[in-house]
């Protein structure tokens, strides 16, 4: 019985428990007998009639999304959820015999999505973009890819606390989904990050976006009044420009992103020339030559040259001169 407090544990359907038990049973059996089984068990619970290799593959596939989807709503997930997930995919099964497709919907959110901000994880980022990408190729269009990151949030979460930190994150996400298309993704991919594909977008377009975006979220965030400024710096690569692989666009718009944060932060100085030749140099030390004379000066100075210099008596020896007889 739980305690006080406590949250009461789901109980385990006898359905349930069959499905754990058999997923021990099939694990001690040789791949053969396996596939023999499932064969047959599948045909039973699901109207398939699939080979054995084939039968063994989908055991597979069924086991691999249950840890998905467990991973994703941060509890146990049901075997029997995780096979409905799987052969409806592969439209096998068109009558929700096993699970409510209510609940289904339910953790397929949660595993696609960010408990936090409420977009797209990167899981499901990852599985978007190479259908973005295919998508643009097949119909000859650009497709942009955006990294977005928060400056400064671990200094607003050591000064503020965590709480504010997630608000910030949060707004993040709300800035985003009120500025974006719908037909724009959006996802948080990682403590700081966020990415975006924008389909049939050229880099100008994208660039503008993106400063309407910072510039959006800059004005929001004022209401938090933090004392630390919070700021988003982005990098853009468009495909097929900068490349049609989905690592190649992720690794340039990385690139640039921190080329922009880099640039933001380098202090401006002035860049000293190189040393010029020593002889450039004792002729830059050396005085300025003298202005040259106005131009009266400059013709008596040549006419003096020409006729040589003129005695000028001084008044003195004039007066000791004997009179004219």
């Amino acid at each position: 019985m739980p305690q006080l407090g406590e949250d009461p544990q789901p109980q385990t359907s006898a359905e349930d428990s069959f499905l754990d038990l058999l997923v021990e049973t099939l694990d001690a059996l040789e791949e053969s007998a396996r596939g023999q089984f499932l064969r047959q068990f599948l045909r039973t619970v699901a109207q398939i009639d699939l080979t054995e290799a084939a039968s063994n593959d989908y055991w597979k596939r069924i086991l691999q999304r249950r840890e998905e989807l467990s991973s994703g709503a941060g509890k146990k997930v049901s075997l029997k959820t995780a096979m409905v997930d799987v052969l409806s995919a592969a439209n096998f099964l068109r009558v929700p015999v096993l699970i409510e497709y209510d609940e289904l919907k339910k953790l397929q959110i949660n595993a696609a999505t960010d408990a936090l901000t409420g977009l797209y994880n990167r899981r499901f980022f990852d599985e978007t973009c190479e259908k973005e990408l295919n998508r643009a190729k097949r119909y000859g269009q650009p497709l942009a890819m955006v990294i977005l990151d928060l400056n400064k949030l671990k200094d607003v979460n050591d000064r503020h606390g965590h709480l504010v930190g997630d608000q910030v994150l949060q707004l993040a996400a709300t800035t985003l989904s009120k500025t974006l298309r719908a037909s724009d993704f959006a996802a948080r991919i990682g403590g700081d990050e966020f990415a975006l594909l924008l389909p049939q977008t050229d880099p100008e377009q994208a660039i503008t976006l993106c400063r309407r975006i910072r510039a959006q979220y800059e004005h929001e965030v004022r209401a938090l009044k933090l004392h630390i400024p919070v700021t988003l710096d982005f990098g853009v690569a468009v495909h097929p420009q900068d490349g049609d692989q989905k690592s190649a666009l992720l690794s340039l718009a990385d690139e640039r992103l921190y080329e922009l944060k880099r640039s933001s932060r380098a202090p401006q100085r002035v860049i000293p020339l190189e040393a010029p030749p020593p002889q450039e140099a004792a002729a830059a030390a050396a005085p300025p030559p003298p202005p040259p004379p106005p131009p009266q000066r400059a013709a008596a100075a040549a006419a003096a040259a020409a006729t040589g210099p003129t005695v000028v008596p001084s008044p003195a020896r004039q007066a000791t001169r004997a009179p004219p007889a």
